[in-house]
């Protein structure tokens, strides 16, 4: 595997687009280097940049989990201000995180459809 992550190395300074997926993919999963999240989207937005799609995917990918894990979040916190559970109930408050969640919500959905079409 170091020889693999070696001939990547080499192959992304002479710019093949693959070499950064696949490098990527690795700093993803953890296979044959640490685990570093933050080097594989480096690695995908500069392959997506180039015009992988397979890059691009991902990112949309990661991008959409993180919204996902912020709306169940959100819409937890609103529901405990509405009922009053583990808080004090407040009304208001329940309306400001789901005006929050809508405006999220809505923003996410465009995104993506850039991206999907």
């Amino acid at each position: 595997m170091r020889k693999a992550i070696e001939y990547y190395k080499k192959a992304i300074a002479k710019g093949h687009i693959n070499a950064h997926f696949n490098l990527a993919l690795l700093y993803e999963t953890g296979r044959g280097v640490q685990q570093d999240f933050e080097k594989a989207v480096d690695l995908y937005h500069k392959a997506a940049e180039m015009g992988d799609a397979d890059s691009m995917y991902q990112l949309v990918r990661r991008r959409s989990q993180v919204f996902s894990l912020l709306l169940s979040v959100l819409s937890l916190k609103g529901w405990a201000y509405d009922l009053g559970q583990g808080t004090t109930r407040n009304p208001r408050k329940a309306s400001e995180v789901t005006s929050s969640l809508l405006y999220i919500f809505s923003f996410n959905s465009s995104f993506l459809s850039c991206y999907l079409m």
